[in-house]
């Protein structure tokens, strides 16, 4: 079984490479609101957003068919949005030209404090240094965070979520994308249908963590009230906890093992495997059906990582 340790995350952020042949490049600057609302719409090819301390939200990037594709960057009070979007085409258009406006690369700088909100069908999205929450969603495009955003909820389909820096709330769901989580402070929640989900985090609320098949690794500590909760159908579940955490202790599988670090040997259930130790303090449970569990402490001189 893989053992679940603190990880690091190497994060690489999108570029905006320079147009090739037959693309057309863009930018445009507006004054926007430093604790403003910043919307960003792009269906497919790229998307990196950075935080600065100008009260501008600037746009650059390149849309690879301008013929039928065009920016819309619109500033309105504490609104910004910045889209690309297409004309309407005609059936015969649509046949040689494929549906939607032609992928785009977009790079946007806001102000740190802006809350943003990223659309996609597949563009990949990255965001780094932005301090206000941040809600990204696509479907096929990989997301990828780096900083201190206030609060992070992030959607796909098939594409990997990956966290690494410091916020205090994270939810992230895909269906068949994994998600890394390194450096939440109070509350992560992750879900997928088959994807794997990895989190780290000292001294948190609420930990959830929930797939069909996915594996689950958690790395961290929940503090005294908090709850962690990991529970997998197929998958297996490896938890990484300190030993003397006060913690009451519920974990079981039904086909699988489990390999408690902590001390007492699992007993035989009607349902499988089963183990409960510990005392009030925090509150951590574990399942899996066909899967194995393992109850870790973390290798001497590597705690977990804030």
């Amino acid at each position: 079984m893989p053992r679940a340790l603190p990880f690091p995350i190497v994060l690489s952020l999108l570029l905006v490479v320079p147009p090739a042949a037959g693309e057309s490049s863009f930018s445009e600057t507006h004054r926007a609101a430093a604790r403003g609302t910043v919307t960003i719409h792009n269906p497919d090819g790229a998307v990196v957003v950075r935080g600065w301390t100008r009260d501008q939200v600037s746009v650059a990037g390149v849309i690879e068919d301008e013929r039928h594709t065009f920016l819309r960057f619109e500033v309105t009070g504490d609104e910004a949005e910045v889209a690309i979007e297409g004309e309407e085409l005609s059936f015969m258009q649509r046949v040689f030209l494929g549906d939607g406006p032609s992928a785009a690369r977009l790079e946007v700088w806001v102000p740190r404090g802006s809350r943003v909100t990223v659309n996609s069908r597949s563009a990949h999205i990255g965001v780094a240094g932005v301090t206000g929450a941040l809600t990204l969603a696509s479907s096929h495009g990989v997301v990828e965070v780096t900083g201190a955003p206030a609060r992070v909820v992030a959607s796909t389909v098939s594409g990997a979520i990956r966290f690494a820096g410091r916020t205090e709330d994270l939810t992230a769901r895909s269906v068949s994308g994994s998600v890394e989580a390194e450096g939440v402070g109070r509350r992560l929640v992750a879900a997928t249908v088959s994807g794997s989900i990895r989190g780290a985090g000292e001294n948190l609320q609420q930990v959830e963590m929930q797939s069909v098949s996915g594996a689950l690794e958690f790395a961290g500590s929940v503090r005294a009230g908090g709850r962690l909760e990991a529970q997998t159908t197929s998958g297996d579940v490896d938890l990484v906890l300190p030993p003397d955490l006060e913690a009451a202790y519920r974990l079981s599988t039904a086909r699988g093992r489990i390999e408690n670090g902590f001390g007492p040997p699992p007993r035989r259930e009607d349902a499988g495997l089963g183990l409960r130790f510990g005392r009030l303090g925090a509150r951590v449970s574990a399942s899996t059906g066909s899967g194995e569990l393992a109850l870790l402490a973390p290798p001497e001189g590597h705690a977990a990582r804030q």
